[in-house]
């Protein structure tokens, strides 16, 4: 019975759906608007919750040949071969996510559904499908789906716009790739085993993530241009890769330190990573 749940935990990637779920509280609550009852909000967490498990184990299913290739993931169930791909596993996906989608329309409205619906489309389509064996820049684009969460929160209470809410999902999305381009950094080895792309973010993340930061935004797109395009940079911009790329280092150090605490840990000290160590030299 533990095996049981262990697997179906893994497979809905509970532990980020739950991450993403408070996201969309988090999104309500600091939308403007009229008072949600508890249920409306249960409701909302749970719908969110059960579009991120689809999307999750749609992920799986689809990218189970990769799994495979890397000790990280391959005990993952449809990687591992305790769970037989077969035209159901989609199909039971598919019914989760509709009953999610339905949920959050019959409790918090149409625009919230939609929202949850997005972040369902962008992390299980886009992301997986369409991205994330093409470029390593996927993760740009599928960290949209934990912002699509804060709005659907922030529709459940008032479908209009508003500022807070929107600059919350903003910072979610540009914490997502440095989050996911540490686990890159520290996991390199065994991501060029399976092909993924995410192993370019090497070259990636010391510009983007940086960039992130706005003290190193120059720096950052001074990289990402010297390392991506030219096959020859000049010595400033080679001076300037040198503290990017040792800052990067730094951030898989601390992604290993904190691994098994847990996200929240690494969430928090993160930004000791992030800015460019001015004392080194080229």
């Amino acid at each position: 019975m533990l095996a049981a749940i262990r697997m179906t935990c893994s497979v809905l990637k509970l532990r980020i759906g739950v991450a993403i779920a408070a996201s969309a509280l988090a999104g309500m609550a600091a939308a403007k608007g009229p008072a949600i009852s508890v249920a409306q909000a249960s409701a909302l967490a749970l719908a969110v919750l059960g579009a991120s498990g689809a999307a999750g184990a749609f992920n799986h299913y689809y990218e189970r040949d990769l799994d495979r290739e890397m000790r990280r993931t391959r005990s993952r169930p449809f990687a591992s071969g305790a769970f037989q791909p077969s035209l159901w596993w989609p199909i039971s996906f598919l019914a989760l996510l509709v009953a999610s989608l339905a949920l959050a329309a019959a409790a918090n409205g149409l625009v919230s559904s939609l929202l949850v619906f997005l972040g369902f489309f962008t992390y299980g389509v886009v992301y997986t499908v369409w991205l994330k064996r093409r470029t390593a820049w996927n993760i740009v684009i599928g960290g949209l789906a934990g912002s699509f969460a804060v709005l659907a929160g922030a529709a459940a209470v008032d479908p209009t716009p508003q500022v807070v809410p929107v600059l919350l999902a903003l910072v979610l999305f540009l914490w997502t790739p440095p989050h996911f381009w540490s686990l890159a950094a520290a996991k390199g080895d065994e991501l060029r085993q399976g092909g993924g792309t995410d192993v370019a973010g090497h070259r990636i993340a010391a510009g983007m993530d940086l960039g992130n930061s706005s003290a190193c935004g120059r720096v950052g797109c001074d990289f990402a241009r010297a390392s991506l395009v030219r096959p020859r940079p000049p010595l400033w911009a080679r001076r300037r890769r040198r503290r990017c790329i040792l800052s990067l280092e730094k951030l898989a150090a601390l992604y290993r330190t904190v691994e098994a605490h847990g996200d929240g840990q690494f969430l928090c000290l993160v930004h000791t990573a992030w800015a460019p160590d001015r004392r080194s030299r080229a």
